[in-house]
């Protein structure tokens, strides 16, 4: 009995996952899927001409830090703040195998980690990355030969043999050109169609990249597929610029895609839309930085997962002429983001939907949760993302009850499952922001709870000025357990008072005071991959259906 419920669950689950899923999008995994298994039996011809074209771009953006380092033992590297040894012969297997590293892996194959590395150890680290990773062979496609690895990696290629050129000699520029045009050439018949999304942005981006960069026939082959998918791709920007997955960190990533398109092609290719895109998104880029220069971190998202929204501007007002600058008071109607700012102030809410119903990979359980900064410096953040690999820290950072927003034990804002799946999920039913001068109100309201627990609709109103924020939460039936949830950045020391709760910084003090029962617990907070820091959580008991919680700084130090 226990088993077969147990597979009802499951088939219940993947339903509720699958059914949103476009056929088309099935369809094409299932054919990338039987190519790939006919690959390893027949290895297709990669080779053909390619050239490195005398006008090839040079790099937008300046050099990541160098995750990687060549020492006189061998190598060192550092994804995910996690550092690994190697030999001077590379261990393109390092870190380990299994799910649990396969991430850091692909980070070594992605080769972002080269571009600040000297001439030397750049070519000899793509020499034995030749030598030790051929296309088909069994397991390619988990770390090396993936789509989205390889769209990295040869942009990174393509990017440092411009810019390193002058100390290369032809025939290592020659030989370095014709793995680029082998890389292209499998990427162009595995692209992520399947996925879309960030995944098919990247390949995009090396594609066009590499018909500017490389001279023949295939370039012009590959320019043709690039714009016409790019044309279609645009759409996955809402009206408001927002990316349509809604991270902050990817919508950083994808508009860092869009930028080097645009400035590999040398103009914009689609008669204006890919600028008007690029302005837009970089405002919501703009307006979603915390004061401390990192991005809000709603849905998946880490302080270092994308370049800094102050690059990504700078490189916008470079191509587009415009000067972007955060906006006092904001709201992205379709993305669901808003948020007010002062100063050095800033608060953000989540008042849109989960994420799209074909994509939702990186979505979370945090409509209504929000993110307020005062005096510089992080106070109430969201949870964060210490991994994505299936397990209690996936599965907290995704849920409700790791967001600054109501939840109950068995009631989730959606059936989040897996690493990326979910199934059942909420809807946003009423949404409602009213931006006025050094005011915000925000009311969110969604269509109940999914879970053993689940029904209840919760309904929540902010109302946001610079030194003090009100909630109301109220929900429309009685459900079990229900609390509220405050994660305190660390730095801020969280105390009971007679009155309800002080969160305590350098330069800030923030009182909080509730109808409900306000508890201290322990938490963490994770605020990059691989980065967990110790802090406290606030936890307020709702009060029968409803609960009235205020936010107000009485003592602040202006920076």
């Amino acid at each position: 009995m226990i088993e077969m419920r147990g597979f009802f669950t499951r088939a219940n689950r993947t339903w509720g996952f699958a059914r949103h899923i476009p056929p088309r999008q099935m369809v094409r995994r299932l054919a990338l899927s039987w190519r790939r298994q006919m690959e390893r039996i027949v290895a297709p011809s990669l080779d053909g001409p390619a050239l490195l074209a005398a006008d090839a771009p040079l790099p937008l953006f300046e050099p990541r830090p160098s995750g990687g380092e060549r020492t006189g033992e061998g190598w060192r590297f550092t994804f995910l703040h996690r550092r690994e040894a190697s030999p001077a012969l590379i261990d393109w297997r390092l870190g380990g195998v299994g799910p649990v590293n396969q991430l850091w892996r692909m980070n070594l194959h992605y080769f972002e980690w080269a571009e600040g590395i000297d001439d030397r150890a750049f070519v000899e680290a793509v020499e034995q990355w030749v030598a030790a990773n051929p296309p088909f062979a069994r397991g390619a496609s988990d770390d090396a030969w993936n789509s989205y690895a390889v769209s990295i990696r040869v942009l990174v290629w393509m990017q440092q043999l411009v810019a390193r050129r002058g100390a290369l000699d032809d025939a290592l520029v020659k030989l370095l050109a014709g793995q680029i045009g082998r890389h292209l050439r499998f990427l162009e018949v595995h692209l992520e169609t399947d996925i879309g999304g960030n995944h098919l942005l990247k390949n995009i981006s090396a594609l066009l990249w590499g018909s500017a960069a490389i001279d023949g026939g295939d370039a012009k082959r590959w320019r043709a597929t690039g714009l016409r998918l790019l044309r279609r791709e645009l759409a996955q920007f809402l009206p408001d610029g927002m990316h349509f997955e809604r991270s902050p960190s990817y919508h950083a990533q994808v508009l860092g895609d869009l930028l080097e398109i645009r400035h590999a092609l040398g103009g914009d290719p689609l008669g204006g839309a890919l600028d008007t895109v690029i302005g837009r998104a970089a405002q919501v880029v703009t307006d979603l930085a915390h004061p401390d220069g990192g991005p809000a971190l709603f849905g998946d998202a880490g302080l270092s997962m994308a370049r800094s929204p102050r690059v990504l501007r700078e490189a916008a007002r470079a191509i587009s002429g415009r000067a972007f600058q955060a906006r006092a008071v904001f709201d992205q109607p379709e993305g669901g983001y808003a948020g007010l700012r002062s100063a050095n102030d800033y608060f953000v809410v989540d008042a849109g939907p989960l994420g799209p119903d074909a994509l939702p990979g990186h979505a979370h359980g945090d409509i209504g949760s929000f993110e307020w900064s005062i005096a510089g410096q992080r106070m109430v953040v969201d949870q964060g993302v210490l991994t994505y690999v299936a397990g209690d820290a996936r599965q907290a950072a995704r849920s409700a009850a790791h967001h600054n927003t109501l939840a109950a034990p068995g009631a989730d804002q959606g059936d989040f499952f897996g690493s990326f799946r979910l199934g059942k999920r909420c809807r946003i039913v009423r949404r409602d922001v009213q931006c006025r001068d050094a005011e915000l109100v925000v009311t969110v309201e969604h269509s109940g709870f999914i879970g053993p627990a689940g029904g209840a609709r919760h309904y929540r109103r902010i109302e946001a000025r610079r030194d003090r924020i009100v909630i109301d939460d109220q929900l429309d039936r009685p459900l079990a357990g229900a609390a509220i949830s405050f994660l305190v950045a660390p730095g801020f020391e969280v105390r009971q008072t007679a009155d309800g709760i002080e969160l305590v910084g350098a330069d800030a003090t923030c009182a909080i005071a509730s109808d409900g029962e306000a508890t201290i617990e322990g938490a963490v907070w994770w605020p990059d991959m691989g980065v967990e820091r110790v802090t406290k959580r606030v936890r307020i008991a709702l009060a029968g259906r409803s609960c009235r919680t205020t936010l107000t700084i009485v003592a602040r130090k202006e920076s």
